[in-house]
């Protein structure tokens, strides 16, 4: 389905005015994306290469005045839209926009609202790259600003299994230390993987884990530094017990 999209926004110069709108409707294609992408897990997929995104930007965009005049300039999708990209909308896209609506009005109680938004508009992009290696990279990202983890393996990799249920817990903090050598070879060694859509499909399951961590508690937290410091708690029950009565006891003896 290829439909045209109008938005209306005020800005005091053109290119403004286009990142704003632009933005605003990354940020809805996102929601939709996130909730179509993360209705299946893929491990294995043949065939050439592709974008993973069902919807993706049109051609060209341009901008005009309440008049209908045309601004300039005007701006493109560097790759064109071939016709096996085009989504069909199936029995379940009014169930998916009923969806975006509700998480949409889950954001506004999320104090860091604007930081998860960025996040799902991080997510979309990344997944409308035609080149995956660079796909991988950009979800990559996407996983350390969620954990609060730039640059910090090893806490990216525990903050992220802590979302994990108990049994599959190390299984996924060893597909964590692959994924990260992939990403090290990517970056420092420019070291592309042949097989890494397989990689990317792997990467994009466990930040769909983490954007639903944050969407459904966000409203606990003040900060998304805070959320992810949360992640930084024990796994172990006896343990949480104990320090929930150490602090108990604390909050006594200071009256």
């Amino acid at each position: 389905m290829s439909i045209q999209v109008i938005a209306g926004v005020s800005a005091r110069t053109p290119v403004a005015a286009y990142d704003r709108a632009k933005r605003n409707l990354d940020l809805l294609r996102a929601l939709w994306n996130y909730l179509l992408n993360s209705r299946t897990l893929t491990i294995f997929r043949f065939g050439p290469p592709k974008r993973l995104n069902a919807i993706l930007p049109g051609p060209l965009h341009t901008l005009h005045l309440h008049d209908g005049s045309l601004v300039d300039p005007f701006w493109y999708e560097p790759k064109a839209l071939v016709t096996s990209e085009i989504y069909r909308p199936d029995k379940e896209w009014t169930h998916v926009q009923r969806r975006a609506a509700s998480i949409l009005s889950r954001l506004r109680s999320i104090k860091y609202r604007a930081d998860i938004e960025a996040a799902l508009v991080r997510y979309s992009r990344a997944f409308d790259n035609h080149d995956l290696n660079a796909a991988f990279s950009g979800l990559w990202g996407v996983l350390e600003f969620l954990t609060d983890s730039v640059g910090a393996y090893e806490q990216l990799i525990s903050r992220a299994a802590f979302v994990i249920a108990d049994k599959d817990r190390d299984f996924v903090r060893l597909l964590l230390e692959h994924l990260r050598d992939v990403r090290n070879g990517l970056i420092h060694e420019d070291r592309e993987r042949t097989n890494v859509e397989s990689y990317l499909y792997q990467l994009k399951w466990l930040a769909e884990v983490l954007l639903r961590f944050h969407l459904r508690n966000g409203a606990l937290f003040a900060s998304r530094s805070e959320a992810a410091r949360y992640l930084d708690l024990s796994l172990n029950r006896d343990t949480l017990r104990l320090r929930i009565k150490e602090y108990r006891r604390a909050l006594r003896q200071r009256g």
